[in-house]
């Protein structure tokens, strides 16, 4: 946006600053570290990152808030750009879905015990994920704009985790229900 605008800096700095600081991303910043960090099984990383975490907190984060109310702070560019990774998240998140659903929990012989796998792997990136979703929330109490024209996290979390709830919790056999999530992240 820098090289259309002039408003826009190319100082990357604030914004990193604000990641490794600002507690409305601590939760986000300890899954990703913990995702690349602390998990040594590539299967689970690409299971946090694309059955847990990509569509609840990036979800809530890049839709919901980003996308859904960047127009109310007059900004379209943000709107127009998310779109784009928002498609191309989607896509990318299609085939490690397949991957879990169809091919490992489908398998005919080791379908039951990669399901095992898969729910203990829940077990570790659903808490952090619903932690990173709580320490988001604030953010939709920000500015004004935010607090008048906006239905709130709790709309956008419950969109979330109901998609969540019927699209990916079933491939594993998640056994919570939309309510404990939604407490989870306090909303």
């Amino acid at each position: 946006l820098a090289q259309v605008r002039d408003d826009v800096s190319e100082d990357i700095v604030p914004s990193k600053e604000a990641w490794l600081t600002d507690p409305v991303f601590a939760g986000a910043r300890r899954v990703v570290e913990s995702l690349w960090g602390e998990s040594y099984d590539a299967i689970e990383t690409l299971f946090g990152l694309y059955m847990v975490y990509e569509p609840l907190f990036g979800r809530f984060a890049r839709r919901e808030l980003f996308y859904r109310h960047a127009a109310l702070h007059g900004d379209h560019y943000t709107p127009q750009t998310i779109l784009s990774t928002l498609r191309a998240g989607e896509a990318a998140a299609r085939w490690t879905f397949d991957l879990f659903e169809r091919v490992l929990a489908g398998d005919p012989n080791h379908g039951p015990y990669n399901v095992k796998v898969m729910k203990m792997w829940a077990e570790r990136w659903i808490p952090l994920t619903l932690e990173a979703m709580a320490d988001l929330t604030p953010l939709w109490e920000a500015t004004d704009r935010m607090r008048t024209g906006s239905r709130g996290p709790r709309v956008a979390a419950e969109r979330v985790v109901a998609e969540w709830m019927e699209s990916y919790a079933p491939v594993f056999g998640f056994e919570g229900t939309d309510k404990d999530l939604l407490e989870a992240v306090k909303v």
